[in-house]
């Protein structure tokens, strides 16, 4: 059971089985919950539009438009990208672009940059990633302040590895607001993360849910459950043998994300925005 307790809750954090893991890594993860940092697993509100964010703030304020998805980007002609945008206001506009930064997950790399050599491409597909399946849970909780303690709940029979409670900040408190979020990861397992009954999904796993934690039922506001059959990347071994060339950029096309990190998962993500804009920087200064 003991065991049992640990794989899930290393699964949960790092979406990778433990087994793929040096035991630094996995062991970074089990103590975190224990330890439980201020800042730790805090939600992050926009997702990994937070590099674009943490990029634009690093740059002169016309350097990025955010906001805005991308469906193409051209090889460079004349030392410029073509970019197919869809703006806010006015829908698909192509634009140029003397350096470009892929700050998206692996999947999307190939999709967008078909052009990329070879050798970048092989590079980033030999990036170990794993299927993970999570259930957002938000719920009513007026006058239950004794859900506030909860930070992590190991879930060693049910559907899911973790149960997670998110807070946008690490002073927020949770019954203040009347709101508490909590999220189920299941992580390592193709078969859940394929495409399925999203709706009996998420009942069984409310059910489950509702065993862990009793008094949740009746108070859910909401839910949404997702599927990524590709999620953070995670330090598989032999992954540092390919991480200067992943990193590497491609003439002024350039990489940010999990994948091109040093140690992965959202942390490692969040800190590519620095590497991503010296490499800008560095390059404009050269030409």
């Amino acid at each position: 059971m003991v065991q049992s307790i640990v794989r899930n809750a290393v699964r949960g954090g790092s979406t990778a089985d433990p087994d793929v893991l040096s035991a630094q890594y996995a062991l970074r993860y089990f103590a975190s919950y224990l330890v439980r940092p201020k800042g730790q697993r805090l939600n992050i509100p926009q997702g990994m539009q937070q590099i674009s964010k943490a990029l634009s703030d690093r740059l002169a304020c016309d350097v990025l438009e955010l906001n805005a998805p991308v469906w193409r980007v051209s090889p460079p002609e004349e030392g410029c990208y073509g970019l197919e945008v869809e703006m806010p206001s006015n829908g698909i506009t192509t634009f140029r672009a003397s350096h470009v930064v892929f700050a998206i997950p692996v999947p999307g790399i190939a999709e967008l940059a078909p052009w990329f050599p070879a050798w970048k491409l092989d590079a980033i597909e030999k990036v170990q990633t794993n299927p993970t399946v999570t259930l957002a849970i938000v719920l009513d909780s007026a006058s239950k302040a004794n859900w506030d303690d909860i930070f992590l709940i190991t879930a060693a029979d049910a559907h899911f590895n973790t149960v997670l409670q998110t807070r946008a900040s690490a002073d927020q408190v949770p019954s203040q607001r009347e709101r508490t979020h909590f999220n189920c990861y299941l992580s390592a397992d193709p078969e859940t993360a394929a495409p399925g009954d999203d709706a009996a999904t998420t009942s069984a796993w409310l059910e489950a849910f509702f065993r862990i934690l009793p008094d949740a039922r009746g108070r859910v506001l909401g839910t949404r459950l997702a599927r990524w059959p590709r999620c953070f990347a995670y330090p598989a071994p032999g992954r540092e043998k390919v991480l200067d060339q992943v990193q590497a950029p491609v003439d002024s096309a350039h990489l940010a994300g999990d994948f091109t990190s040093v140690t992965a998962g959202s942390h490692g993500a969040l800190q590519e925005d620095g590497r991503a804009a010296r490499e800008m920087l560095q390059a404009s200064a050269r030409s």
